[in-house]
Protein backbone atom coordinates (compact mmCIF):
# COMPACT_ATOMS: atom_id res chain seq x y z
CA UNK A 1 0.00 0.00 0.00
CA UNK A 2 1.29 3.64 -1.03
CA UNK A 3 1.47 6.13 1.59
CA UNK A 4 2.11 9.94 0.59
CA UNK A 5 4.86 11.38 2.03
CA UNK A 6 6.43 15.09 1.34
CA UNK A 7 8.58 14.09 -1.49
CA UNK A 8 5.44 12.96 -3.69
CA UNK A 9 5.99 16.16 -4.95
CA UNK A 10 8.67 17.10 -7.52
CA UNK A 11 11.44 18.97 -7.30
CA UNK A 12 11.67 20.17 -10.82
CA UNK A 13 8.41 22.07 -12.05
CA UNK A 14 6.97 22.51 -15.67
CA UNK A 15 6.77 26.52 -16.05
CA UNK A 16 3.97 27.79 -18.26
CA UNK A 17 4.05 31.75 -18.98
CA UNK A 18 6.49 32.21 -15.94
CA UNK A 19 6.13 35.06 -13.90
CA UNK A 20 8.22 35.38 -10.76
CA UNK A 21 6.27 36.57 -7.56
CA UNK A 22 6.80 37.47 -4.62
CA UNK A 23 5.50 35.60 -1.25
CA UNK A 24 4.49 35.68 2.38
CA UNK A 25 3.89 32.96 4.73
CA UNK A 26 0.30 32.41 5.66
CA UNK A 27 -0.66 30.89 9.05
CA UNK A 28 -3.29 28.46 8.35
CA UNK A 29 -5.37 28.55 11.86
CA UNK A 30 -7.66 25.13 12.36
CA UNK A 31 -11.07 25.37 13.58
CA UNK A 32 -12.96 22.56 14.67
CA UNK A 33 -16.75 22.86 14.99
CA UNK A 34 -18.75 20.94 16.58
CA UNK A 35 -20.97 18.34 13.51
CA UNK A 36 -24.16 16.84 14.27
CA UNK A 37 -25.20 13.88 12.61
CA UNK A 38 -27.90 15.00 10.49
CA UNK A 39 -31.03 13.44 8.31
CA UNK A 40 -31.56 14.58 4.77
CA UNK A 41 -35.57 16.45 4.26
CA UNK A 42 -37.11 19.04 2.61
CA UNK A 43 -35.77 21.95 4.50
CA UNK A 44 -32.45 21.00 4.88
CA UNK A 45 -32.17 19.75 1.29
CA UNK A 46 -32.82 23.20 0.43
CA UNK A 47 -30.70 25.22 2.70
CA UNK A 48 -27.13 22.39 0.97
CA UNK A 49 -28.21 23.00 -2.16
CA UNK A 50 -28.28 26.54 -1.63
CA UNK A 51 -25.08 26.28 -0.59
CA UNK A 52 -23.88 24.24 -3.31
CA UNK A 53 -25.07 26.72 -5.80
CA UNK A 54 -24.28 29.97 -4.60
CA UNK A 55 -20.69 29.09 -3.33
CA UNK A 56 -19.54 25.74 -4.12
CA UNK A 57 -19.83 26.38 -7.69
CA UNK A 58 -18.57 29.45 -8.21
CA UNK A 59 -15.46 27.71 -6.83
CA UNK A 60 -15.43 25.30 -9.20
CA UNK A 61 -14.42 24.99 -12.84
CA UNK A 62 -13.74 23.71 -15.82
CA UNK A 63 -10.64 23.08 -18.32
CA UNK A 64 -10.40 22.57 -21.50
CA UNK A 65 -8.28 21.71 -24.01
CA UNK A 66 -8.11 22.72 -27.83
CA UNK A 67 -7.82 20.39 -30.11
CA UNK A 68 -7.26 21.74 -33.77
CA UNK A 69 -10.39 24.95 -33.73
CA UNK A 70 -12.67 23.16 -31.35
CA UNK A 71 -12.40 22.95 -27.68
CA UNK A 72 -13.17 20.11 -25.72
CA UNK A 73 -13.67 19.31 -21.65
CA UNK A 74 -10.17 18.08 -20.11
CA UNK A 75 -11.09 18.26 -16.16
CA UNK A 76 -12.34 20.15 -13.23
CA UNK A 77 -10.61 22.41 -10.80
CA UNK A 78 -10.90 24.29 -7.72
CA UNK A 79 -10.41 28.02 -7.39
CA UNK A 80 -8.15 28.82 -4.48
CA UNK A 81 -6.42 32.03 -2.61
CA UNK A 82 -3.93 33.07 0.07
CA UNK A 83 -3.04 36.54 0.87
CA UNK A 84 -0.80 36.77 -2.12
CA UNK A 85 -1.82 34.32 -4.53
CA UNK A 86 -4.40 32.77 -6.34
CA UNK A 87 -4.33 29.07 -8.00
CA UNK A 88 -6.20 26.13 -9.64
CA UNK A 89 -5.71 23.35 -7.81
CA UNK A 90 -6.34 19.90 -9.90
CA UNK A 91 -5.39 15.97 -10.55
CA UNK A 92 -1.75 15.97 -11.66
CA UNK A 93 -3.29 13.32 -14.73
CA UNK A 94 -5.22 16.09 -16.21
CA UNK A 95 -2.42 18.43 -16.46
CA UNK A 96 0.28 16.27 -17.12
CA UNK A 97 -2.02 14.57 -20.13
CA UNK A 98 -1.89 17.82 -21.84
CA UNK A 99 -0.52 16.73 -25.37
CA UNK A 100 2.35 18.68 -26.50
CA UNK A 101 2.74 22.22 -27.59
CA UNK A 102 -0.76 22.69 -25.92
CA UNK A 103 -2.65 24.52 -23.32
CA UNK A 104 -5.25 24.52 -20.69
CA UNK A 105 -8.47 26.47 -21.25
CA UNK A 106 -11.08 28.10 -18.96
CA UNK A 107 -14.19 29.50 -20.23
CA UNK A 108 -15.25 33.19 -19.83
CA UNK A 109 -18.30 33.59 -21.60
CA UNK A 110 -20.65 31.83 -23.65
CA UNK A 111 -18.08 30.10 -26.83
CA UNK A 112 -15.37 32.21 -25.55
CA UNK A 113 -12.00 30.66 -23.94
CA UNK A 114 -8.92 32.17 -21.93
CA UNK A 115 -5.37 30.11 -21.96
CA UNK A 116 -4.58 29.55 -18.41
CA UNK A 117 -0.67 30.99 -17.42
CA UNK A 118 0.97 30.45 -14.23
CA UNK A 119 3.20 28.11 -12.65
CA UNK A 120 2.39 24.68 -12.68
CA UNK A 121 3.49 22.31 -10.07
CA UNK A 122 2.39 18.60 -10.01
CA UNK A 123 2.80 15.25 -7.75
CA UNK A 124 5.32 12.66 -9.14
CA UNK A 125 3.01 9.86 -10.26
CA UNK A 126 5.65 7.63 -10.85
CA UNK A 127 6.47 7.48 -6.77
CA UNK A 128 2.64 7.62 -5.19
CA UNK A 129 -0.90 7.64 -5.84
CA UNK A 130 -1.21 11.14 -4.66
CA UNK A 131 -2.42 12.85 -7.40
CA UNK A 132 -2.19 16.41 -7.21
CA UNK A 133 -1.75 19.61 -9.37
CA UNK A 134 -1.14 23.27 -7.94
CA UNK A 135 -1.09 26.50 -10.67
CA UNK A 136 0.08 29.31 -9.35
CA UNK A 137 -2.08 31.79 -11.52
CA UNK A 138 -0.67 34.94 -13.37
CA UNK A 139 -2.00 38.41 -12.31
CA UNK A 140 -2.79 38.83 -15.73
CA UNK A 141 -5.16 35.89 -15.83
CA UNK A 142 -7.17 35.86 -13.10
CA UNK A 143 -7.75 39.34 -13.32
CA UNK A 144 -9.83 37.94 -16.84
CA UNK A 145 -12.16 35.73 -15.08
CA UNK A 146 -15.41 36.99 -14.61
CA UNK A 147 -17.72 37.87 -11.44
CA UNK A 148 -19.56 33.96 -11.89
CA UNK A 149 -15.75 32.90 -10.49
CA UNK A 150 -15.10 33.19 -6.66
CA UNK A 151 -11.63 32.24 -5.03
CA UNK A 152 -11.85 29.76 -2.07
CA UNK A 153 -9.93 31.35 0.94
CA UNK A 154 -7.59 29.23 2.12
CA UNK A 155 -9.51 29.39 5.73
CA UNK A 156 -12.30 27.35 4.07
CA UNK A 157 -9.48 24.10 3.88
CA UNK A 158 -9.84 21.73 6.81
CA UNK A 159 -8.19 18.70 7.23
CA UNK A 160 -11.02 16.26 7.71
CA UNK A 161 -10.20 13.11 9.54
CA UNK A 162 -13.12 11.43 11.63
CA UNK A 163 -15.40 11.01 8.62
CA UNK A 164 -19.44 10.75 9.61
CA UNK A 165 -21.65 8.40 8.01
CA UNK A 166 -24.02 10.25 6.61
CA UNK A 167 -24.35 12.28 2.85
CA UNK A 168 -22.87 15.79 4.37
CA UNK A 169 -20.12 15.27 1.69
CA UNK A 170 -20.49 16.96 -1.56
CA UNK A 171 -18.06 16.25 -5.02
CA UNK A 172 -18.66 18.82 -7.30
CA UNK A 173 -17.36 19.08 -10.93
CA UNK A 174 -18.14 18.85 -14.77
CA UNK A 175 -18.57 14.99 -16.49
CA UNK A 176 -17.81 15.44 -19.94
CA UNK A 177 -21.04 13.61 -21.04
CA UNK A 178 -23.03 16.87 -18.98
CA UNK A 179 -23.75 18.67 -22.60
CA UNK A 180 -26.07 21.32 -23.09
CA UNK A 181 -26.13 23.53 -26.22
CA UNK A 182 -25.40 27.26 -26.10
CA UNK A 183 -25.78 30.26 -29.05
CA UNK A 184 -22.63 30.09 -29.95
CA UNK A 185 -22.12 25.72 -29.64
CA UNK A 186 -22.25 23.29 -26.44
CA UNK A 187 -20.77 23.36 -23.40
CA UNK A 188 -21.31 20.86 -20.25
CA UNK A 189 -22.87 22.07 -16.92
CA UNK A 190 -21.24 21.10 -13.38
CA UNK A 191 -22.75 18.68 -11.50
CA UNK A 192 -22.94 17.98 -7.09
CA UNK A 193 -23.28 14.48 -5.53
CA UNK A 194 -23.84 14.11 -2.03
CA UNK A 195 -22.42 11.25 -0.64
CA UNK A 196 -21.54 9.10 2.24
CA UNK A 197 -18.22 7.70 2.94
CA UNK A 198 -17.28 4.14 1.94
CA UNK A 199 -16.52 1.80 4.76
CA UNK A 200 -12.59 -0.01 5.22
CA UNK A 201 -13.22 -3.13 3.22
CA UNK A 202 -13.41 -0.10 0.26
CA UNK A 203 -10.19 1.01 0.94
CA UNK A 204 -8.62 -2.39 1.81
CA UNK A 205 -9.99 -4.02 -2.14
CA UNK A 206 -8.43 -1.06 -4.17
CA UNK A 207 -5.72 -0.74 -1.79
CA UNK A 208 -5.83 3.26 -0.55
CA UNK A 209 -4.43 4.38 2.59
CA UNK A 210 -7.29 6.08 4.69
CA UNK A 211 -5.06 8.41 6.18
CA UNK A 212 -4.11 9.86 2.59
CA UNK A 213 -7.21 9.13 0.56
CA UNK A 214 -11.30 10.17 0.84
CA UNK A 215 -13.65 7.40 -0.67
CA UNK A 216 -17.11 8.32 -1.14
CA UNK A 217 -20.03 5.75 -2.47
CA UNK A 218 -21.64 6.72 -5.62
CA UNK A 219 -24.91 5.63 -4.32
CA UNK A 220 -26.00 9.00 -3.39
CA UNK A 221 -28.08 11.64 -5.16
CA UNK A 222 -27.15 13.83 -7.59
CA UNK A 223 -28.19 17.85 -8.71
CA UNK A 224 -27.53 19.08 -11.99
CA UNK A 225 -26.52 22.84 -10.96
CA UNK A 226 -27.69 24.66 -14.36
CA UNK A 227 -31.56 23.03 -14.20
CA UNK A 228 -31.58 22.85 -10.24
CA UNK A 229 -33.17 18.88 -11.10
CA UNK A 230 -31.69 16.05 -9.01
CA UNK A 231 -31.18 13.49 -11.74
CA UNK A 232 -30.03 9.40 -11.59
CA UNK A 233 -26.00 8.67 -10.75
CA UNK A 234 -24.07 8.98 -14.54
CA UNK A 235 -21.58 6.40 -14.99
CA UNK A 236 -19.48 8.62 -16.64
CA UNK A 237 -17.99 10.40 -14.56
CA UNK A 238 -14.77 11.84 -16.70
CA UNK A 239 -13.86 15.45 -16.25
CA UNK A 240 -15.15 15.41 -12.83
CA UNK A 241 -11.01 14.75 -11.86
CA UNK A 242 -9.88 17.70 -10.29
CA UNK A 243 -13.16 18.70 -8.55
CA UNK A 244 -13.89 19.31 -4.96
CA UNK A 245 -14.48 16.99 -1.82
CA UNK A 246 -16.33 19.56 0.19
CA UNK A 247 -17.56 18.83 3.68
CA UNK A 248 -21.22 20.25 4.37
CA UNK A 249 -21.21 21.62 7.97
CA UNK A 250 -24.64 21.54 9.38
CA UNK A 251 -26.03 23.33 12.58
CA UNK A 252 -29.64 23.24 13.01
CA UNK A 253 -30.29 25.99 15.15
CA UNK A 254 -34.10 25.66 16.89
CA UNK A 255 -36.34 25.03 13.57
CA UNK A 256 -33.66 26.37 11.33
CA UNK A 257 -29.98 25.23 9.82
CA UNK A 258 -27.51 26.72 9.29
CA UNK A 259 -25.22 25.81 6.97
CA UNK A 260 -21.01 26.28 6.13
CA UNK A 261 -18.45 24.19 3.77
CA UNK A 262 -14.74 22.72 4.09
CA UNK A 263 -12.78 21.30 1.00
CA UNK A 264 -11.56 18.70 2.41
CA UNK A 265 -10.20 16.82 -0.70
CA UNK A 266 -9.53 16.68 -4.53
CA UNK A 267 -11.54 14.13 -6.88
CA UNK A 268 -8.93 12.29 -8.34
CA UNK A 269 -10.78 8.75 -10.00
CA UNK A 270 -13.55 6.64 -9.60
CA UNK A 271 -13.89 3.18 -10.07
CA UNK A 272 -16.88 0.95 -10.40
CA UNK A 273 -15.48 -2.97 -10.60
CA UNK A 274 -16.88 -4.44 -7.42
CA UNK A 275 -17.28 -1.28 -5.49
CA UNK A 276 -19.21 2.33 -7.18
CA UNK A 277 -17.18 4.83 -5.63
CA UNK A 278 -15.13 8.25 -6.01
CA UNK A 279 -11.62 8.50 -4.49
CA UNK A 280 -9.97 11.11 -4.10
CA UNK A 281 -6.56 12.98 -1.79
CA UNK A 282 -7.07 14.44 1.32
CA UNK A 283 -6.48 18.06 1.54
CA UNK A 284 -3.33 17.62 3.81
CA UNK A 285 -1.52 16.66 0.98
CA UNK A 286 -2.65 20.12 -1.27
CA UNK A 287 -1.22 21.96 2.06
CA UNK A 288 2.06 20.26 1.97
CA UNK A 289 2.45 21.67 -1.17
CA UNK A 290 1.98 24.85 -0.75
CA UNK A 291 3.90 24.69 2.54
CA UNK A 292 7.03 23.56 -0.08
CA UNK A 293 5.92 26.26 -2.55
CA UNK A 294 6.10 29.37 0.99
CA UNK A 295 2.58 29.31 1.21
CA UNK A 296 1.77 28.47 4.31
CA UNK A 297 3.98 28.42 7.51
CA UNK A 298 3.24 25.25 9.13
CA UNK A 299 4.07 22.17 7.86
CA UNK A 300 1.27 19.58 7.87
CA UNK A 301 1.01 16.63 9.07
CA UNK A 302 1.67 13.12 6.21
CA UNK A 303 1.37 9.99 7.38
Amino acid sequence: MQNGKDNDWKTESLIIDFQNNTKTLVRVKSKYLKLEKLYFNSELDKAIENLTGTFIHKHTCQLWNKENKSYRPYGSGVLLETKQAKYIITAAHVTNSIPNNSNLYIQIGDGMFFPISGDLFETDLSKSKIDLCIIRLTQEFYNKLPDSYLFLPITKIRDHKKLLNAAQYCVMGYPEKSIVKTEKGKGTVAQAFYLKPANDKVFSYYNFNPSSFLILEMSGKGKNIKTDEKEKTESHLYGMSGGGIWLMIITKIGKEYKTDYRLIGIATEFKKSKYYVIIGVRINHLLSGLYHLGEVSIKPKIK
